[in-house]
């Protein structure tokens, strides 16, 4: 395994912050619908496109890490 210290971390990349608005937003409605018997998230079509693209950068984060 590659020490944290010399690790790149993809999730902060400087070409993902034009989408953190959009998944913060994704996130908070996330949360509120949290115990609601709605079984959707109402959310734009930006923040369901903001929160694919963090997962697929997640899992590559990831899968580089091991």
């Amino acid at each position: 395994m590659i020490p944290k210290e010399h690790r790149w971390d993809l999730t902060d990349h400087p070409g993902l912050h034009i989408l953190r608005p959009f998944i913060t937003r994704y996130l908070k409605k996330g949360l509120a619908e949290i115990g609601s018997e709605n079984k959707t998230l109402p959310a734009s079509a930006a923040e369901i496109y903001a929160a694919g693209v963090c997962e697929r950068v997640s899992e590559l984060d990831n899968a580089l890490a091991v």
